[in-house]
C-alpha cells in the first residue's frame, strides 16, 4: 500500500467510526425514550412505587423520555454544533443518572425479594418477580451511556 491508499483507508475508517458512534447515540436515545414511555404505562420498579406511589412511574418515565429525546436531538444536530454538543452532554448525563438509579432500584428489589438460585430444570414460582440479572442490564446501560458522556465531555464544545 502506498501513502495515498493508507490515507484513504484511514479516512474511511474515521468516517465509519463517526457514523457508528452517531448510530449508537441515536439507539441509546431511542431506547431510553421507549423504556421511559413503557415504564410510564406499565410501572416503575416495585421499591420505587412502594415508597413514592404510582405517580412515580410517570415522573421516572418522563425523565427517561425527555433524556432520550434530548440525546436524539443532539445526535441529529451533531456535536459540531453547539446546540448538539449541549444536548448530548445534558442527555447523556441525565441518562447516566437515570440508568444508575434504576440499577440501584432493581438491585434493592432483587435483594428484598430474596434472589432464588435455581437448579437447571427447576420451575420458577410465579411469585418470584425480581431477577438478579436486571440490575446488571441497567449497569450495562450506565457504562455504555457513561462512555458516550465521557466522549462528548472530552471533545468539548465546538469553536464558535
Amino acid at each position: 500500500m502506498d501513502h495515498s491508499d493508507l490515507e484513504k483507508r484511514a479516512y474511511e475508517r474515521i468516517m465509519l467510526e463517526l457514523t457508528s458512534r452517531t448510530a449508537m447515540m441515536m439507539t441509546h436515545g431511542i431506547l431510553l425514550a421507549l423504556i421511559g414511555f413503557t415504564m410510564a404505562l406499565t410501572g416503575a420498579p416495585a421499591p420505587i412505587e412502594a415508597s413514592w406511589g404510582p405517580w412515580s412511574r410517570l415522573a421516572l418515565g418522563a425523565v427517561a423520555v425527555a433524556s432520550g429525546a434530548v440525546i436524539i436531538f443532539g445526535a441529529a444536530e451533531t456535536d459540531n454544533e453547539h446546540a448538539g454538543w449541549l444536548a448530548l452532554s445534558v442527555g447523556f448525563t441525565s441518562g447516566l443518572l437515570w440508568h444508575a438509579g434504576l440499577s440501584i432500584a432493581y438491585m434493592v428489589a432483587a435483594l428484598q425479594a430474596k434472589i432464588v438460585i435455581l437448579s437447571p430444570g427447576a420451575d420458577l414460582s410465579s411469585e418470584i418477580t425480581s431477577r438478579g440479572y436486571i440490575p446488571l442490564v441497567y449497569l450495562g446501560y450506565v457504562i455504555l451511556t457513561g462512555i458516550h458522556a465521557r466522549t462528548v465531555w472530552k471533545l468539548g464544545p465546538p469553536p464558535r
